[in-house]
């Protein structure tokens, strides 16, 4: 075979399960792969067995245990730094031998280029040379040297030229987010007064400060009493269309459509609700069922905690004319989620139905609490 490609590595979501994890190059034994679960290096047999050894297609890697979903599985070529290709004098070319000892003098090229790529480099226009990091020495920190040819260490006290202003040296000595703020509302309140080149402008500036302040009084007190969340946001989206659901099929409900401001927390790509932070959260979710059928339809709204069921509605829909069945299940709940835990929502029904768009018919909000 020729090695067309340089990649030498592929990742994939944990979310699959065991899996199986396809690779796309060829290798000549098993033990020239390393596969990764997050940052965690695997063992094969252990944690893993591959299949295609020798394939020009490549093959496949299936854990032998269920991982995190929210983890990457990665797994990259590593051929070994051997060469055991053994020639005998006289005997007809073997071809086939010889491809794969320059197949896998490639793989090793590409093995140190990926390598190489994620270290620091000096640009390829610098003149500079051999460049070597010093000797680590705790509680130091590594610089150039004060010709710029190489790196030393300098200690901490070394960067005490740095100038810091009056302001910058009292919030950094302000041991509380309240002091901070009041600080810094102060500095803008002095501002304010400073500019004004009139009597009138300066009591202007005054009066606006003092509102200010009493907003900002207000604030701290929320802040002390712990119910004011900075940066969380909260989010509503709906279904913009109509969804068809197969029938006894697990399928993610698409929430594409903000119905408010958009919010970092929620991606409509994915279809989730990511958890900024570990708290407590009050979540609702509602799909909005229609069949033209027959009685004895019915099915479920799922809840997905990180890829497995959390929270399931059963239903069962009723008709709402001669031959028109609707439903509409809800639920609503106030959990405690871990950064970056992630909430979807699936339905599964007992035949094909249509889940109605729209903002009062299937829609998922959330907001810190």
């Amino acid at each position: 075979m020729t090695v067309a490609s340089e990649n030498n590595r592929v990742s994939y979501s944990a979310s699959i399960g065991t899996g199986p994890y396809p690779y796309t190059w060829k290798i000549l034994a098993s033990d020239e792969l390393l596969v990764y679960d997050g940052d965690t290096l695997l063992t094969e047999t252990t944690h893993y067995t591959v299949s295609g050894v020798g394939t020009d297609a490549g093959g496949n890697v299936t854990l032998t245990y269920t991982p995190t979903a929210t983890n990457t599985i990665l797994i990259v070529d590593a051929p070994a730094y051997t060469q055991e290709t053994d020639y005998t004098e006289n005997d007809p070319f073997p071809a086939a031998a010889h491809e794969n000892a320059l197949d896998k003098l490639t793989r090793l090229c590409l093995r140190l280029k990926e390598a190489i790529s994620r270290t620091i480099k000096v640009t390829i226009t610098s003149s500079l040379t051999e460049v070597e990091l010093p000797i680590p020495s705790a509680g130091q920190i590594i610089g150039w040297n004060s010709t710029a040819t190489g790196m030393t260490n300098y200690n901490m006290a070394d960067v005490s030229g740095l100038t810091v202003s009056d302001l910058g040296a009292s919030l950094v000595q302000s041991t509380t987010a309240t002091s901070m703020v009041r600080l810094l509302a102060a500095s803008d309140m002095a501002a304010s007064i400073v500019r004004g080149t009139t009597g009138d402008d300066v009591q202007s500036a005054m009066g606006i400060t003092a509102f200010a302040r009493s907003l900002l009084d207000d604030a701290t007190a929320a802040i002390a009493r712990n119910t004011l969340s900075v940066g969380l946001d909260q989010f509503e989206v709906y279904s913009s269309g109509t969804t068809s659901l197969a029938a006894v099929v697990y399928t993610k409900l698409p929430f594409d459509t903000f119905a408010s401001s958009v919010a970092d927390s929620f991606s409509t790509p994915l279809n989730r609700f990511t958890a900024p932070e570990t708290r407590k959260y009050l979540l609702s979710a509602m799909a909005y069922f229609k069949k033209i059928a027959t009685a004895g339809i019915e099915g479920f709204l799922h809840v997905y905690k990180n890829g497995s069921v959390f929270r399931s509605i059963p239903f069962q829909m009723i008709s709402s004319t001669v031959s028109t069945h609707v439903c509409g299940p809800s639920w609503s709940a106030a959990i405690e989620l871990n950064a970056a835990d992630y909430i979807e929502i699936y339905a599964y029904c007992n035949t094909s139905v249509s889940v109605v768009g729209g903002l009062g018919n299937s829609y998922f909000s959330g907001v810190a609490l």
